[in-house]
């Protein structure tokens, strides 16, 4: 059973053609499926996301454990967002997720939407290096001598500060959009009645 509303290939398919995202080549290594010879897998050996290529037929064997069973194939996984990136991303959503603040039917949307937020949000982070920039919103000012810039602080953010993260990404936004129609108080509707009074 899956601990997060979505899979890995959900998310795959629903951002199939995102600009800027390439997706491991293979699928990853997993303990409980069975190789065949020619069969590729991304698995993590020593801390080092390696392609590996299946040597023989019915292998079960751990890639990185066994040369003669697997062999490293070269491929550049630099550029690549992983399998573990991706579910790195979905244990961060959950965090921000309350399944039962929101309808049945838009429950995977509203958790993809937060995960791919974390998934770019983390690899900006990964870019920008320990000296990363924290300023968030639209620039509604430039300088080009002497460099200067300004950022729109929005109303919401105002009366609503916890929710200036999700601005940091386009999905990040959109995330929000899905989810602020639930977050804004729990008003119901009752049918009344009139006693006569």
């Amino acid at each position: 059973m899956n601990e997060y509303p979505i899979t890995i290939n959900e998310f795959k398919l629903y951002f199939l053609r995102e600009a800027g995202l390439e997706y491991q080549p293979y699928p990853s290594w997993e303990p409980d499926l069975t190789y065949n010879t020619g069969d590729q897998v991304v698995h993590l050996v020593n801390f080092d996301p390696t392609v590996w290529k299946s040597l023989v037929d019915e292998n079960t064997t751990e890639p990185g454990t066994d040369k003669t069973k697997w062999q490293k194939v070269p491929y550049d996984l630099d550029d690549c967002i992983l399998d573990l990136d991706i579910y790195r991303a979905m244990g961060e959503a959950s965090y921000k997720y309350n399944e039962s603040l929101f309808p049945e039917k838009k429950r995977k949307t509203i958790f993809l939407y937060l995960t791919m937020f974390f998934l770019v949000y983390d690899k900006q982070a990964a870019a920008s290096g320990i000296n990363g920039n924290s300023a968030a919103g639209p620039v509604i000012h430039r300088t080009v001598g002497k460099m200067s810039v300004s950022y729109m602080e929005s109303t919401l953010f105002k009366s609503n500060p916890s929710y200036e993260f999700y601005a940091s990404n386009e999905y990040g936004k959109k995330a929000y959009n899905l989810m602020a129609p639930y977050l804004r108080g729990g008003v119901r509707t009752f049918v009344g009645g009139n006693t006569g009074f």
